[in-house]
């Protein structure tokens, strides 16, 4: 018996591309609804929020976990050490993982989610102007 393949272990497996992972699909619902907030905040933008603090908290914390999750999920875990960084550079590091870890394909999730965010926040936010009456709406319709 040959001890040296004892001990050998499991080679990491990469999910189909086609199946997403239960941590990318809560994380989309998450991305999503900070733009839905977002979108319910910019409604009296003139006003002070504690949103204004809250909500990008929130995107950091998802970006971090998310990557943080994923690496692991892929067989590829973001070092101990590494993790903090994170959620303190999220802005830069969890894009650049997404490109590194599905290539091109990363390039254009991240467009793709960046465009589907902004235009539900603005879809929000416009809906709920149009359904509130603002003044600015008013002046439109009746001149």
């Amino acid at each position: 018996m040959d001890a040296s393949g004892l001990h050998d272990p499991p080679a990491p497996t990469k999910p189909s591309p086609f199946f997403p992972r239960r941590h990318t699909v809560r994380f989309l619902a998450a991305f999503y609804a900070l733009a839905l907030v977002q979108g319910i905040r910019s409604l009296y933008y003139w006003e002070p929020s504690f949103l204004d603090l809250l909500v990008p908290i929130a995107f950091i914390i998802a970006f971090g976990w998310w990557a943080v999750v994923d690496a692991s999920a892929r067989g590829h875990p973001i070092p101990i050490l590494a993790r903090p960084w994170f959620f303190l550079f999220a802005w830069l590091l969890v894009p650049g993982y997404v490109i590194w870890s599905r290539g091109w394909w990363g390039v254009l999730w991240i467009v793709l989610s960046c465009f589907g965010w902004y235009a539900l926040a603005n879809a929000t936010w416009l809906m709920l102007n149009i359904a509130l009456g603002d003044q600015t709406w008013r002046a439109i319709r009746y001149p």
